[in-house]
C-alpha cells in the first residue's frame, strides 16, 4: 500500500510539549506541517489562531482567515492554516494592525506576545557552507538560508547570531557568541529566561561547549546550544 503523505491531525495529549492548548478539551489536534521549523518546536498555525488569539472558534473559521490572506508570518502572506509558527516568528494581521512575536512563557511553552510594528527578528547560526560562485550559505536556526560574500564569511562563525530584516532576509546586525553578549534560552530547564554571558567554555573531545548566563534573579550553567545571542547591551528586538 501506497503511502498517504503526511498525518494532519494527532491526539492533544501527544502534541509537542510548546504547544500550549487544553489537552483534555478534545481528542484531536491539527498537525503542524513540516517546514522552516521542527515539528517539536512549532505550533499550527490553526491552533495559534484558534486556541491563542481567540480569532476564531473553530478550525474551519481559522481556515478561512488564512486563505483570504489575513495572515502574514515574517512579512509574507501564508496561506496554509499547518503550516509551523516558531521562536521569534512575527505573526501579524494587517487588516487591524496587530503584530505578535512568538516567544516561550515561564513553562516552555510558545506563546504569542503583542509588540509594536517590526520588520526584523533574529536566528542563531547554526552552520556554513560553501556554495558556487565565491559564496557562503549561512544557515540559521529558523531554517532560513543567508548568502555572503566568501570575503565577509569569517566574521561570522556558529553560534552568533544575525538580525536580519523581513521578508527581504537583509543582514542588518551581527551578533558574536561571547561573554558581555545577552541570550535568550530556547531549551533546558531554563527557558524562556534571559540575561548576559558570563563565561564560556568551548566544547571538546567530544563535550558540548557550555556557558554562565547571569540574570536579575541568579547565575546558572548551561549548554551552548540551548541559548540564541539577542543582542549587545540592549536586545536587538522587542521580546
Amino acid at each position: 500500500m501506497s503511502s498517504k503523505g503526511r498525518t494532519k491531525q494527532q491526539k492533544r495529549l501527544s502534541a509537542a510539549k510548546v504547544v500550549h492548548v487544553n489537552r483534555k478539551a478534545s481528542t484531536w489536534i491539527a498537525s503542524t506541517r513540516p517546514g522552516a521549523h521542527k515539528k517539536n518546536a512549532a505550533v499550527p498555525l490553526v491552533v495559534l489562531l484558534r486556541d491563542q488569539l481567540g480569532l476564531a472558534d473553530t478550525q474551519k473559521e481559522a481556515k478561512y482567515l488564512v486563505r483570504k490572506g489575513s495572515v502574514v508570518i515574517d512579512g509574507r502572506i501564508v496561506r496554509d492554516d499547518t503550516q509551523a509558527v516558531g521562536l521569534f516568528d512575527i505573526v501579524s494581521f494587517p487588516g487591524v494592525g496587530k503584530f505578535y512575536r512568538i516567544v516561550f512563557d515561564d513553562n516552555g511553552r510558545l506563546v504569542p506576545r503583542e509588540v509594536k510594528k517590526d520588520s526584523h527578528k533574529i536566528a542563531r547560526i547554526d552552520k556554513k557552507t560553501a556554495v558556487k560562485k565565491g559564496k557562503i550559505q549561512i544557515t540559521l536556526s529558523d531554517g532560513r538560508n543567508v548568502l555572503v560574500d566568501k570575503n565577509d564569511a569569517s566574521k561570522y562563525s556558529a553560534g552568533d547570531s544575525l538580525k536580519i530584516s523581513l521578508p527581504e532576509q537583509k543582514i542588518t546586525e551581527h551578533y558574536a557568541y561571547e561573554t558581555g553578549k545577552l541570550v535568550y534560552v530556547i531549551k533546558g530547564r531554563h527557558t524562556g529566561e534571559r540575561g548576559v554571558v558570563e563565561g564560556v567554555v568551548e566544547s571538546s573531545l567530544g563535550k558540548k561547549g557550555t556557558l554562565t548566563v547571569k540574570s536579575p534573579e541568579k547565575s546558572f550553567k548551561t549548554v551552548a546550544e540551548n541559548v540564541v545571542v539577542v543582542g549587545e547591551k540592549s536586545e536587538g528586538i522587542e521580546i
